[in-house]
Protein backbone atom coordinates (compact mmCIF):
# COMPACT_ATOMS: atom_id res chain seq x y z
CA UNK A 1 0.00 0.00 0.00
CA UNK A 2 1.19 3.53 -0.75
CA UNK A 3 0.63 5.72 2.30
CA UNK A 4 1.15 9.44 2.69
CA UNK A 5 1.72 10.76 6.21
CA UNK A 6 0.74 14.43 6.33
CA UNK A 7 2.62 15.72 9.34
CA UNK A 8 5.89 14.12 10.44
CA UNK A 9 5.98 15.20 14.05
CA UNK A 10 6.07 13.18 17.25
CA UNK A 11 3.39 10.74 16.08
CA UNK A 12 3.97 10.81 12.33
CA UNK A 13 7.59 9.75 12.50
CA UNK A 14 6.80 6.77 14.73
CA UNK A 15 3.95 5.78 12.41
CA UNK A 16 6.37 5.85 9.49
CA UNK A 17 8.73 3.53 11.37
CA UNK A 18 5.94 1.01 11.84
CA UNK A 19 4.59 1.19 8.28
CA UNK A 20 7.85 1.14 6.36
CA UNK A 21 8.61 -2.58 6.50
CA UNK A 22 5.33 -3.46 4.76
CA UNK A 23 4.29 -0.36 2.80
CA UNK A 24 5.56 2.43 0.57
CA UNK A 25 5.64 5.48 2.82
CA UNK A 26 5.75 9.13 1.82
CA UNK A 27 5.88 12.09 4.16
CA UNK A 28 4.81 15.72 4.11
CA UNK A 29 6.47 18.32 6.29
CA UNK A 30 6.79 22.08 6.03
CA UNK A 31 10.57 21.88 6.49
CA UNK A 32 12.94 19.27 5.11
CA UNK A 33 14.28 16.47 7.28
CA UNK A 34 16.44 13.44 6.62
CA UNK A 35 14.47 10.21 6.30
CA UNK A 36 14.69 6.80 4.69
CA UNK A 37 11.55 7.51 2.63
CA UNK A 38 10.55 10.38 0.32
CA UNK A 39 9.74 13.67 2.08
CA UNK A 40 7.82 16.49 0.40
CA UNK A 41 8.23 19.98 1.82
CA UNK A 42 4.68 21.15 1.27
CA UNK A 43 2.39 23.60 3.02
CA UNK A 44 -0.91 21.75 3.09
CA UNK A 45 -2.84 24.98 3.56
CA UNK A 46 -2.28 25.80 -0.11
CA UNK A 47 -3.91 23.42 -2.57
CA UNK A 48 -1.60 24.26 -5.45
CA UNK A 49 1.36 22.91 -3.48
CA UNK A 50 -0.29 19.48 -3.26
CA UNK A 51 -0.02 18.87 -7.00
CA UNK A 52 3.51 17.54 -6.66
CA UNK A 53 2.50 14.84 -4.18
CA UNK A 54 2.48 11.24 -5.47
CA UNK A 55 -0.67 9.20 -5.96
CA UNK A 56 -1.32 7.08 -2.89
CA UNK A 57 -3.84 4.61 -1.49
CA UNK A 58 -4.18 6.19 1.95
CA UNK A 59 -3.48 9.49 3.67
CA UNK A 60 -2.93 9.97 7.40
CA UNK A 61 -3.55 13.54 8.54
CA UNK A 62 -1.63 14.14 11.78
CA UNK A 63 -0.71 17.78 11.39
CA UNK A 64 -0.17 20.30 14.16
CA UNK A 65 -1.18 23.94 14.14
CA UNK A 66 1.46 26.63 14.32
CA UNK A 67 -0.51 28.33 17.10
CA UNK A 68 -3.57 27.90 19.30
CA UNK A 69 -5.71 30.58 17.69
CA UNK A 70 -8.95 29.75 15.91
CA UNK A 71 -7.50 30.96 12.61
CA UNK A 72 -4.41 28.77 12.96
CA UNK A 73 -6.54 25.70 13.70
CA UNK A 74 -8.94 26.46 10.87
CA UNK A 75 -6.15 26.82 8.31
CA UNK A 76 -4.10 23.85 9.51
CA UNK A 77 -6.77 21.29 10.37
CA UNK A 78 -9.89 22.10 8.41
CA UNK A 79 -8.16 23.77 5.48
CA UNK A 80 -5.46 21.13 5.06
CA UNK A 81 -7.98 18.30 5.36
CA UNK A 82 -10.23 19.86 2.73
CA UNK A 83 -7.25 20.22 0.41
CA UNK A 84 -6.15 16.63 0.92
CA UNK A 85 -9.66 15.30 0.27
CA UNK A 86 -9.76 17.30 -2.94
CA UNK A 87 -6.30 16.14 -4.02
CA UNK A 88 -6.89 12.45 -3.18
CA UNK A 89 -10.60 11.82 -3.87
CA UNK A 90 -10.18 8.04 -4.09
CA UNK A 91 -7.77 7.46 -1.22
CA UNK A 92 -8.64 6.26 2.25
CA UNK A 93 -8.25 9.18 4.67
CA UNK A 94 -7.55 9.04 8.39
CA UNK A 95 -7.73 12.20 10.47
CA UNK A 96 -6.05 12.36 13.89
CA UNK A 97 -8.24 14.60 16.04
CA UNK A 98 -8.26 15.14 19.81
CA UNK A 99 -10.45 14.43 22.82
CA UNK A 100 -10.53 18.18 23.39
CA UNK A 101 -13.72 18.07 21.27
CA UNK A 102 -15.41 16.82 24.45
CA UNK A 103 -16.38 19.92 26.38
CA UNK A 104 -17.87 17.69 29.09
CA UNK A 105 -15.31 17.90 31.91
CA UNK A 106 -17.21 16.91 35.05
CA UNK A 107 -15.95 13.33 35.15
CA UNK A 108 -18.84 11.67 33.30
CA UNK A 109 -18.00 8.65 31.15
CA UNK A 110 -17.43 9.50 27.50
CA UNK A 111 -17.19 7.04 24.61
CA UNK A 112 -17.40 7.11 20.82
CA UNK A 113 -21.17 7.20 21.24
CA UNK A 114 -21.10 10.37 23.37
CA UNK A 115 -21.93 13.55 21.50
CA UNK A 116 -18.95 15.95 21.65
CA UNK A 117 -19.82 19.43 22.88
CA UNK A 118 -16.75 21.55 22.05
CA UNK A 119 -16.45 24.73 24.06
CA UNK A 120 -13.18 26.28 22.84
CA UNK A 121 -12.58 27.80 19.43
CA UNK A 122 -9.89 25.26 18.60
CA UNK A 123 -12.12 22.34 19.63
CA UNK A 124 -14.95 23.69 17.47
CA UNK A 125 -12.63 23.62 14.45
CA UNK A 126 -11.51 20.08 15.23
CA UNK A 127 -15.13 18.99 15.48
CA UNK A 128 -15.92 20.63 12.14
CA UNK A 129 -13.03 18.71 10.61
CA UNK A 130 -14.23 15.47 12.20
CA UNK A 131 -17.71 15.98 10.75
CA UNK A 132 -16.21 16.56 7.32
CA UNK A 133 -14.46 13.20 7.58
CA UNK A 134 -17.30 11.29 9.21
CA UNK A 135 -19.56 12.21 6.30
CA UNK A 136 -17.07 10.64 3.87
CA UNK A 137 -17.39 6.84 3.45
CA UNK A 138 -13.67 6.65 2.60
CA UNK A 139 -12.57 8.47 5.75
CA UNK A 140 -12.14 7.72 9.43
CA UNK A 141 -11.33 9.67 12.58
CA UNK A 142 -9.02 8.69 15.41
CA UNK A 143 -9.61 10.77 18.53
CA UNK A 144 -6.64 10.33 20.90
CA UNK A 145 -6.43 11.44 24.50
CA UNK A 146 -3.15 12.86 25.83
CA UNK A 147 -0.22 11.45 23.86
CA UNK A 148 2.82 10.61 25.96
CA UNK A 149 5.98 8.62 25.42
CA UNK A 150 9.74 9.14 25.03
CA UNK A 151 10.58 12.78 25.67
CA UNK A 152 7.14 13.52 27.08
CA UNK A 153 7.33 13.00 30.82
CA UNK A 154 6.52 16.40 32.29
CA UNK A 155 3.31 15.33 34.03
CA UNK A 156 4.94 12.46 35.90
CA UNK A 157 8.04 14.58 36.57
CA UNK A 158 5.94 17.34 38.15
CA UNK A 159 4.32 14.80 40.44
CA UNK A 160 7.71 13.44 41.44
CA UNK A 161 8.98 16.95 42.25
CA UNK A 162 6.13 17.57 44.70
CA UNK A 163 7.47 17.29 48.26
CA UNK A 164 5.70 14.80 50.50
CA UNK A 165 2.82 16.31 52.43
CA UNK A 166 1.97 19.04 49.93
CA UNK A 167 -1.51 18.35 48.53
CA UNK A 168 -2.42 18.61 44.87
CA UNK A 169 -5.45 20.67 43.92
CA UNK A 170 -8.17 18.63 42.23
CA UNK A 171 -6.32 15.37 42.83
CA UNK A 172 -9.57 13.49 42.10
CA UNK A 173 -9.60 14.74 38.50
CA UNK A 174 -9.32 11.91 36.01
CA UNK A 175 -6.49 11.84 33.49
CA UNK A 176 -6.51 10.10 30.14
CA UNK A 177 -3.61 9.13 27.96
CA UNK A 178 -2.31 6.87 25.24
CA UNK A 179 1.30 6.00 24.58
CA UNK A 180 2.60 7.27 21.25
CA UNK A 181 3.69 3.77 20.22
CA UNK A 182 0.25 2.31 20.89
CA UNK A 183 -1.40 5.13 18.96
CA UNK A 184 0.89 4.63 15.97
CA UNK A 185 0.27 0.87 16.05
CA UNK A 186 -3.48 1.48 16.16
CA UNK A 187 -3.39 3.76 13.12
CA UNK A 188 -1.33 1.23 11.19
CA UNK A 189 -3.83 -1.49 12.07
CA UNK A 190 -6.81 0.63 11.00
CA UNK A 191 -5.19 1.39 7.65
CA UNK A 192 -4.84 -2.33 6.97
CA UNK A 193 -8.41 -3.25 7.89
CA UNK A 194 -10.86 -3.76 5.04
CA UNK A 195 -13.78 -2.28 7.00
CA UNK A 196 -12.41 -0.16 9.84
CA UNK A 197 -14.69 1.76 12.21
CA UNK A 198 -15.35 5.33 11.14
CA UNK A 199 -14.47 6.68 14.61
CA UNK A 200 -12.11 5.38 17.28
CA UNK A 201 -11.52 6.97 20.67
CA UNK A 202 -7.85 6.19 21.26
CA UNK A 203 -7.16 6.03 24.98
CA UNK A 204 -5.73 3.39 27.29
CA UNK A 205 -7.70 1.25 29.70
CA UNK A 206 -7.26 3.30 32.88
CA UNK A 207 -8.59 6.87 33.19
CA UNK A 208 -6.83 7.22 36.53
CA UNK A 209 -7.12 10.16 38.87
CA UNK A 210 -4.13 12.38 39.57
CA UNK A 211 -4.07 10.96 43.09
CA UNK A 212 -3.93 7.38 41.81
CA UNK A 213 -1.01 8.18 39.55
CA UNK A 214 0.79 10.00 42.35
CA UNK A 215 0.30 7.19 44.87
CA UNK A 216 1.48 4.59 42.37
CA UNK A 217 4.58 6.65 41.53
CA UNK A 218 5.58 7.07 45.16
CA UNK A 219 5.20 3.35 45.84
CA UNK A 220 7.68 2.32 43.16
CA UNK A 221 11.19 1.16 44.00
CA UNK A 222 12.65 3.55 41.43
CA UNK A 223 10.89 6.63 42.84
CA UNK A 224 13.75 7.92 45.00
CA UNK A 225 16.23 7.63 42.15
CA UNK A 226 13.85 9.32 39.72
CA UNK A 227 13.07 12.13 42.15
CA UNK A 228 16.76 12.63 42.84
CA UNK A 229 17.60 12.77 39.15
CA UNK A 230 15.13 15.59 38.53
CA UNK A 231 16.79 17.89 41.09
CA UNK A 232 14.33 20.74 40.75
CA UNK A 233 14.36 20.76 36.96
CA UNK A 234 10.54 20.66 36.64
CA UNK A 235 9.08 22.35 39.75
CA UNK A 236 5.42 21.74 40.41
CA UNK A 237 3.18 24.68 39.61
CA UNK A 238 -0.05 23.98 41.56
CA UNK A 239 -2.18 26.03 39.14
CA UNK A 240 -1.27 23.63 36.34
CA UNK A 241 -3.14 20.93 38.24
CA UNK A 242 -5.95 23.11 39.57
CA UNK A 243 -6.87 24.01 35.98
CA UNK A 244 -7.12 20.38 34.92
CA UNK A 245 -10.29 19.07 33.29
CA UNK A 246 -11.78 15.74 34.33
CA UNK A 247 -12.87 13.43 31.53
CA UNK A 248 -13.61 9.74 32.07
CA UNK A 249 -12.82 8.28 28.66
CA UNK A 250 -13.56 4.72 27.58
CA UNK A 251 -13.02 3.33 24.09
CA UNK A 252 -15.74 0.96 22.90
CA UNK A 253 -14.06 0.38 19.55
CA UNK A 254 -10.70 -0.63 21.01
CA UNK A 255 -12.47 -3.08 23.29
CA UNK A 256 -14.33 -4.56 20.33
CA UNK A 257 -11.08 -4.82 18.37
CA UNK A 258 -9.34 -6.40 21.37
CA UNK A 259 -6.51 -4.03 20.61
CA UNK A 260 -3.21 -5.38 22.00
CA UNK A 261 -1.91 -2.45 24.02
CA UNK A 262 1.82 -2.46 24.72
CA UNK A 263 1.01 0.01 27.51
CA UNK A 264 -2.56 -0.66 28.70
CA UNK A 265 -2.28 1.87 31.54
CA UNK A 266 -0.06 4.62 32.89
CA UNK A 267 1.71 2.03 35.06
CA UNK A 268 3.34 0.16 32.20
CA UNK A 269 3.98 3.30 30.18
CA UNK A 270 5.46 5.51 32.88
CA UNK A 271 7.43 2.65 34.39
CA UNK A 272 9.15 2.03 31.06
CA UNK A 273 9.79 5.74 30.49
CA UNK A 274 11.20 6.35 33.96
CA UNK A 275 13.45 3.33 33.90
CA UNK A 276 14.72 4.31 30.46
CA UNK A 277 15.36 7.83 31.77
CA UNK A 278 17.27 6.47 34.74
CA UNK A 279 19.38 4.25 32.52
CA UNK A 280 20.35 7.17 30.27
CA UNK A 281 20.31 9.84 33.00
CA UNK A 282 18.01 11.98 30.89
CA UNK A 283 14.41 13.10 31.36
CA UNK A 284 12.21 14.76 28.70
CA UNK A 285 10.44 17.97 29.59
CA UNK A 286 7.68 18.25 26.98
CA UNK A 287 4.16 18.71 28.45
CA UNK A 288 1.66 15.88 28.19
CA UNK A 289 -1.68 15.08 29.72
Amino acid sequence: MKILIAGLGYLGQQLANILQPKHHVYGVKRSSIEASFPIYTTDLRYFEQLQSLPEVDAVVICVSAGGRSESAYRATYLGATQNLRRRFPNARLLFVSSTSVYGQVSGEELTEESLPIPVTESAVVLRETENLMLNDPNAMVVRPSGIYGPGRTRFISQLAERPDGIPIDNSSCRTNRIHRDDLASLIARLLEQSEPPSLVLATDKDPATIEEVDQWLRSQSFFAAFQGMLQGSVPLVPAQFSRRKSRNLRSLRLAEMEFPFAYPSFREGYSALIQASLSTRQVGHTPTT
